[in-house]
């Protein structure tokens, strides 16, 4: 009996520690994934006080430089990080990508061998597959900072802001881009505007455009359409198309997409026109592009890289605003736009509601004005709703979304001072 009771309680305690071990092994593997950076925000820089262009004359001085802000600080590095991760770096691409092109998530092969001494999850990115190796983009990065000038996400390392030392780069225009180095995670942030080098006088480079709003995602009355607004340089007799996409046909057909609605001959300074589109754009995922191109042959294209939304109706566009965070109080503002009313002109005053307002959206300072608070905000129209209708051929595109914001907006009809399209 009384070997039968020690036996018992040999395995009782053999079940106590082995239950011991696991819950060791749960509070082992939790420290471990708290010690992981994998589910942890990316903090993208804010590029406050931007322009639709801004033009470096190495005639005058070969440096530039930009203000930073960010969000909050960030440098506790986790124990799958390797030492330089949470950093920013910048680069001048010498062209702005299409709006559904996605940017290599390594700047280089090495760069991801480094990172993956520290966490052996990461997959070595194939040749071709890095930024400076990939074939759409050989050639026409240039480092604004190098690896080794990656700075920290601290006030102390962005309030000085950056600088960028044109000389030997090639004259024309550029995009500028952010990048957070933390892998396995690395985000690219897009700066808004265009930064065009020149040696002396306009002929020197090749034309800059800009589209200077929507800035962010923007819903708009498809009988209202939206107003394009941006600025251009170049020299004498640049023209500028405008022209629109949907993502669906982006996706298929590439450049050929792109539908044009507007042509500006010998474009200077800025511009606006207004856009409304043809009935098949209600629903679907709109971008814009502004495509410039000189006597001389030379061309740079700008697109809008959130959507535009188009639902039935006349409703004045909504979105477009783009608040930068600032922590460290650098204080040079949001992007400014040019001004304008920012509402096309489908729809007749005060068709957009009884109630509502036929005006546009807050427009800021003209695109050579530097810092404020100028970005287009966005009006406050009530209940006046999303102008949601039925429709006899079906809704191929919409959403689950829209139909919950619809259903929730909904309004009468026969609102709308419909325009015949052409």
């Amino acid at each position: 009996m009384a070997r039968r009771w020690g036996r018992r309680r040999g395995r009782r305690l053999l079940v106590r520690g082995g239950a011991a071990l696991v819950g060791l092994g749960v509070l082992l593997d939790a420290g471990l994934a708290s010690a992981s950076n994998t589910g942890m925000p990316r903090v993208p820089p804010s590029f406050l006080g931007t322009r639709c262009i801004e033009t470096v004359d190495r005639g005058v001085s070969a440096q530039w430089g930009f203000d930073l802000g960010i969000p909050f600080e960030d440098t506790m590095l986790t124990a799958d990080e390797p030492t330089d991760s949470r950093t920013f770096q910048f680069f001048a691409l010498c062209r702005q990508p299409s709006p559904l092109e996605v940017l290599p998530q390594w700047i280089s092969a090495s760069d991801a061998v480094t990172a993956s001494m520290f966490d052996a999850t990461i997959e070595i990115p194939a040749a071709g597959e890095s930024l400076d190796e990939h074939p759409a983009w050989v050639g026409c990065v240039l480092p604004i900072t190098t690896a080794a000038q990656r700075m920290p996400i601290s006030c102390e390392a962005t309030m000085p802001g950056a600088s960028w030392d044109t000389t030997g780069v090639p004259a024309g225009a550029y995009a500028m881009w952010g990048y957070t180095y933390e892998p396995a995670l690395n985000v690219w942030t897009p700066r808004d505007g265009v930064v065009r080098v020149i040696d002396g006088d306009d002929a020197s480079a090749g034309p800059a455009v800009s589209i200077s709003w929507p800035l962010s995602e923007v819903t708009a009355g498809l009988d209202a359409g939206v107003l394009v607004a941006g600025c251009v340089a170049g020299m004498e007799g640049t023209t500028v198309e405008l022209a629109w996409a949907t993502a669906v046909a982006l996706a298929s057909n590439g450049d050929a997409a792109w539908q044009p609605f507007a042509q500006i001959d010998d474009a200077t300074d800025t511009f606006e026109r207004s856009f409304v589109p043809p009935p098949e754009a209600e629903y679907e995922a709109v971008f814009l592009r502004a495509m410039a191109t000189d006597p001389q042959g030379r061309s740079f294209a700008s697109y809008t890289r959130e959507r535009v939304v188009f639902l039935a109706g006349c409703d004045v566009p909504e979105g477009g605003d783009r608040s930068l965070p600032d922590f460290c109080q650098v204080g040079s503002g949001s992007p400014v736009v040019p001004a304008g009313d920012h509402v096309g002109d489908g729809c007749e005053p005060g068709a957009a509601d009884e109630t509502g307002t036929s005006e546009g959206l807050d427009s800021g300072t003209s695109s050579g004005d530097t810092g404020g608070t100028g970005s287009a905000g966005a009006v406050d129209d009530g209940d006046q709703g999303c102008g949601c209708h039925t429709r006899t051929t079906g809704i191929p595109h919409i959403s689950w979304l829209w139909v919950v914001v619809c259903a929730w907006r909904r309004r009468p009809l026969g609102q709308c001072a419909v325009i015949e399209r052409q």
